[in-house]
């Protein structure tokens, strides 16, 4: 699939690899190789991308010339007439620890081919889309999330709903787990955004997560569009449908064919950690209907948050966990805003949304352009090397560049240390 768009290109691609050329083309250099091999076999099969190395050791006013970018040795950057874009050496590559010391085994998985392309597909987009992130209410940090809509071609914002107006060329709107309300002039705002004055097509991604508090007035907006984020924090009995915490759940589909009618089904594993259950307050409403996209197998159940350490469940059953609303015009072929709701915002963070073992990166892409209509469109998520287990050192690791992510368990004990925290000052 990467061949066949970079097969398609019709625009002057320069691709500088900011390294000397014979260190980072070594076969020795396996990781850096495996790149340069990516980067040839693009400029053979088409003769308007060209590649080119500079050591910026040895060239050092080259970096002069993208002064608006912070370059470093190792960084790739891909460059149309229209715009660029910056590839961090740690863009290429998924790496994480198999024990809590940097030496030892590692599990690599390659993002070169994917990033790369992805690049090269931003920067000859006549007209990127842009991602706006609403800010202003003590939001979760969400920064993988934003990294992986830049690589599949978004430009990004922010926006201070309280004071600013949200930009009309917005065309997805992303509002993570915020700890405070949105004021009645905020509401209207996403409204008037959503609504788009009758014509809608605009879109709206609002993570939730068991750790914030009552927020009435955003969640009674939520209502409006079918979807009720309700309290507590989903759980799963079956240890089977776990990982390595009950909090941490195995996710099915229930509405596969949004995402992927008449496609392969991925099937790597989706978790959503701390998850809040959704409830859908209808099906269908006038120019109003609700999708659940994922739910929790029926050997599940919401424990309080009061609940104490002696708290068992009484029953269980499935629930939802990411479902949309969706407005839609009466036309002959009707345009539709979307509102998906994430019951986990922690399935957004570090060592999940990228980890190259779990589906939620895959998944999560995929629902954003669906929403956005880029669906049909080449996706940069991870990808498994051949030869995935790797011994290296601490050395090696500084020698090819890489800063290792923090490990999948690190990643979910912040996030119940800060529930946990939370919960207590509830």
């Amino acid at each position: 699939e990467s061949l066949e768009i970079v097969n398609s290109v019709d625009d002057d691609i320069n691709i500088h690899v900011l390294v000397e050329e014979q260190a980072f083309t070594d076969p020795s250099s396996r990781y850096s190789y495996q790149v340069s091999e990516v980067l040839k076999k693009y400029e053979q099969n088409n003769p308007r991308i060209q590649v080119s190395y500079i050591d910026l050791n040895s060239n050092p006013t080259f970096a002069s010339q993208y002064a608006d970018e912070s370059l470093a040795a190792g960084d790739i950057i891909v460059e149309s007439s229209q715009r660029l874009q910056k590839l961090a050496y740690l863009d290429l590559f998924n790496v994480t620890s198999a024990d809590s010391s940097v030496t030892g085994t590692e599990q690599v998985s390659s993002r070169a081919e994917e990033a790369i392309t992805g690049a090269i597909m931003y920067v000859t987009d006549a007209n990127p889309m842009l991602a706006t992130f609403v800010t202003g209410h003590d939001e979760a940090n969400v920064d993988v999330f934003n990294d992986l809509l830049r690589k599949n071609g978004y430009n990004l914002g922010e926006v201070n709903t309280f004071t600013e107006e949200i930009d009309t060329n917005t065309q997805l709107l992303v509002i993570a787990a915020p700890n405070r309300d949105f004021t009645d002039s905020e509401i209207d705002k996403i409204d008037a955004f959503l609504s788009n004055g009758g014509n809608y097509g605009r879109q709206m991604v609002y993570l939730a997560s068991a750790s914030q508090p009552e927020l009435p007035k955003l969640e009674a907006y939520l209502n409006e569009w079918g979807i009720s984020v309700d309290s507590g924090a989903v759980i799963e009995t079956d240890s089977s449908k776990t990982y390595l915490s009950p909090y941490i759940t195995i996710q099915q589909y229930e509405n596969s064919d949004y995402l992927y009618e008449g496609k392969e089904i991925p099937t790597s594993p989706i978790i959503m950690p701390n998850t809040r259950p959704l409830t859908a307050l209808f099906e269908e409403d006038g120019n109003r209907s609700t999708s659940v996209i994922l739910k929790t197998y029926d050997t599940a159940a919401v424990m309080p948050l009061d609940a104490d350490s002696t708290w068992q469940p009484d029953s269980t059953a499935s629930y939802n966990t990411v479902m949309i609303g969706q407005k839609s015009t009466d036309s002959e072929v009707p345009v539709s805003s979307t509102v998906a709701v994430f019951g986990s915002a922690e399935m957004f963070a570090s060592g999940i949304l990228d980890s190259s073992s779990m589906g939620d990166g895959t998944f999560a892409i995929d629902m954003v352009n669906t929403m956005t209509g880029k669906q049909n469109e080449f996706s940069v998520v991870p990808k498994d090397l051949s030869a995935a287990t790797l011994s290296i050192s601490e050395s090696q690791a500084l020698t090819i560049g890489i800063i290792f992510v923090a490990a999948l368990p690190l990643a979910i004990l912040i996030w119940g240390i800060v529930v946990f925290i939370r919960r207590r000052n509830l």
